[in-house]
Parts: structure tokens; sequence; C-alpha cells
């Protein structure tokens, strides 16, 4: 699953990019990881690319350590999306140098467990994201 925000306010638009995976498994509960770049959102100048869907800017790949707080309490929050016992494995991240902090990832994250929750219960994830924005 993968998750694309991008908010406007006036002039500044941040936006944040996460993909994660979830695998189900035995047990009563959720292990989450993060997976995060060894580097800080200041030091990602010489890194890869990949596009954005919502912006003509492509984004810097990796989750900076500075940002790694704001998934995980982003995937904490509850908003109803219950996850099933498993290993939810957030692997991929995209990150604007200028456009991006830690509120976006934060409201990044939740999006991206209300998506992977409807998904694994069968449901549109779409007008529950809608919800939730």
């Amino acid at each position: 699953m993968l998750v694309e925000v991008q908010r406007r306010f006036g002039g500044v638009a941040p936006r944040a990019l996460l993909g994660a995976e979830f695998v189900v498994g035995e047990g009563q509960t959720t292990l989450v990881e993060v997976g995060v770049s060894g580097f800080e959102m200041l030091d990602g100048d010489d890194q890869p690319q990949c596009r954005s869907r919502l912006w003509k800017r492509p984004f810097t790949v990796g989750l900076p350590v500075d940002l790694a707080d704001a998934v995980v309490q982003g995937l904490a929050i509850e908003s109803g999306a219950a996850l099933p016992p498993g290993v939810l494995r957030v692997d991929r991240a995209g990150f604007d140098m200028v456009n991006s902090a830690s509120p976006v990832f934060n409201q990044a994250a939740s999006l991206l467990r209300i998506a992977l929750a409807a998904k694994l219960h069968d449901a549109d994830p779409e007008p529950l994201l809608r919800a939730a924005m």
C-alpha cells in the first residue's frame, strides 16, 4: 500500500509519501516496523528521487530519522482502523526537504493505517480516507 499526502495552506504545501506491507500473523499483537534512512532531512541532497503523483517536484527517497517518530505516532492513532495480528512494515517513503515536516508524515501514517485496515477487511478505503481527511 502506498499513500501520498499533500496539503495546501496558501503558499505552503506540506507533503509526504509512505508505503507499507502487512503480513498477517499468529498471536494477538501487531508488530510495527518502521525503516529509516541513515540520514537526516537536510542531508538528502545526494539521495535518489522518485516521482510524485500530486506535485511537479519529485520526492527524495527514504524516511529521514527526524520524521520517524511522527510516523510511529501516526500509525498508533486508532481512528477505528483495527489491524489484525501480524507485522506492519513501513518500507517505502519519500520526502521533500522544503515541504515535509512531522505533522504531514503523522497524517500520512494515520491514513496509511486506515487504508491497510480497510483492505485487510475487504472494504473500500477511499470513503474512509476521505472522511479522515
